[in-house]
């Protein structure tokens, strides 16, 4: 697993692209399931988040729990969000 590289000050990707990554992350069960394995979610999270009805809601609650997420936490939900959308995030590394 690739690590992104930030620096000291710098935003990271995933609150860097916020905005972008709600509106655009279409596939939003694997990353949940893979936060979940991560026990970076609770159940109780993960339900209420798989409940919201559209994937922009999904996002947007999935931030609403991240949001004082460690980096290495925030790489991980980086990671998981590539695998599952790796167009969506390959778009936005090349719009640095």
């Amino acid at each position: 697993m690739s690590q992104l590289k930030i620096q000291e000050g710098e935003e990271h990707f995933v609150d860097k692209h916020q905005e972008q990554l709600i509106q655009n992350i279409t596939t939003v069960t694997p990353v949940l399931d893979h936060l979940l394995q991560r026990r970076l979610l609770t159940g109780e999270e993960y339900d209420k988040v798989r409940a919201e009805k559209t994937d922009q809601e999904k996002m947007r609650s999935l931030y609403r729990i991240c949001r004082g997420w460690s980096i290495s936490d925030k790489d991980i939900l980086y990671q998981a969000m590539k695998t599952s959308n790796p167009r969506v995030i390959k778009n936005l590394e090349g719009s640095k």
